[in-house]
């Protein structure tokens, strides 16, 4: 019924940022001469009543941490979906359903600390797209105002969804990826794994997703983030030339793995599987026919869990081994539990050996 709504110096909404505990409803004053009658039991606010959610109050902030320096807008806005109350009953008017205060600050060169912080009395008003001040349309993501466009939607379904998903993997594979702002969820300026794992995100857990952190909007589309303290090394881990396979091990004892994309050199691909348990992560990798690269993403919240040691983690059975060694050439991405992206770190090729034959030695018979 509530929330906070930071937007940039251009009139941008920043909703990765903004956060409000709402957690009770009452006639907490009534200075404008109403008659208090509801309570925390019976939530709601009389005309000519009020209520205050202090300062002081707990998860009442935006987080601006890691917000560069400039000017702001902060919005403070109450039922902006415009929902009737529990007797069907609309509001009259929507003008007095908002709040601001403009302000703008810097950051020191050295440091990076929040410096120089003030208060823009004269805060105008942002206007969406359809010119209304502090309204919530604003253009998708082809520029359309309102927008129609969905982001992610590949298959032009009108929504994003899982055959999105799919399509994402396939375009992955066959290097037939179009960037743009409604292809590149994380704006990396590539069609790589972690647009599908996001896009997968979205569709699994949706926008209102209930977590140990409180609720998490999944189709937010948040610019590319690497995670300084998660690291994952993959390296060559058998070949077995009799059978025709060579082993990739995961190494990850900082995260869980959602998704991942990597090449390989020194082979050439016919099919892969995975090696990891199904009960504990069952999507399904996929990989180029004849070619190098392999992807992976989930389609549900089952992950790969911390693994301490080198641990199997796909088999690929190849046409042809094409050099001395076998190798995990290029790491690509690696998603990370919270749909970031991780370091990564390349392990040990293999050298390719020849399997044994045994020798046979035939001498003359003489048959009489």
């Amino acid at each position: 019924y509530a929330e906070y709504v930071l937007y940039d110096g251009a009139g941008n909404p920043m909703p990765e940022i903004g956060f409000k505990n709402g957690f009770c409803v009452l006639d907490l004053e009534c200075s404008d001469g109403g008659t208090a009658k509801y309570t925390c039991g019976n939530m709601g606010i009389t005309a000519g009543c009020g209520d205050i959610y202090n300062s002081g109050l707990s998860c009442q902030w935006v987080d601006v941490t890691n917000v560069p320096a400039g000017a702001y807008t902060l919005m403070v806005r109450t039922n902006w979906d415009q929902s009737p109350d529990a007797n069907g009953s609309f509001e009259l008017t929507y003008d007095n359903n908002w709040a601001t205060v403009c302000f703008s600050f810097e950051r020191d060169a050295t440091s990076g600390d929040l410096i120089n912080f003030a208060l823009n009395p004269n805060c105008p008003l942002v206007f969406d797209c359809m010119g209304v001040p502090f309204g919530t349309t604003q253009p998708d993501c082809a520029g359309n105002c309102p927008g129609q466009v969905a982001t992610g939607d590949l298959d032009n379904s009108g929504a994003l969804a899982l055959p999105d998903v799919d399509q994402y993997l396939s375009d992955i594979l066959g290097n037939d990826g179009v960037v743009s702002p409604c292809t590149d969820l994380d704006g990396d300026g590539q069609i790589t794994v972690t647009d599908a794992a996001v896009a997968a995100g979205c569709v699994f857990y949706g926008p209102d997703h209930v977590n140990e952190n409180g609720v998490h909007d999944h189709c937010i589309w948040e610019a590319e983030i690497i995670n300084p303290n998660h690291n994952v090394t993959l390296s060559i881990g058998e070949i077995n030339t009799t059978l025709g396979y060579v082993d990739v091990h995961v190494l990850n004892p900082d995260n869980e793995i959602v998704a991942y994309e990597f090449d390989v050199s020194g082979m050439t691909i016919q099919s892969v599987e995975s090696l990891i348990d199904p009960l504990t992560y069952d999507a399904t990798p996929q990989a180029t026919l004849g070619g190098n690269k392999v992807v992976c993403a989930a389609f549900n919240d089952l992950m790969i869990p911390k693994y301490y040691s080198p641990t199997p983690l796909v088999r690929l059975y190849y046409f042809s081994l094409d050099g001395p060694e076998v190798c995990v050439s290029q790491i690509v991405d690696i998603v990370n539990e919270s749909f970031h992206n991780t370091l990564t770190t390349i392990g040990d090729c293999m050298a390719v050996t020849n399997p044994d034959f045994a020798e046979f030695t035939s001498t003359m018979t003489t048959i009489c």
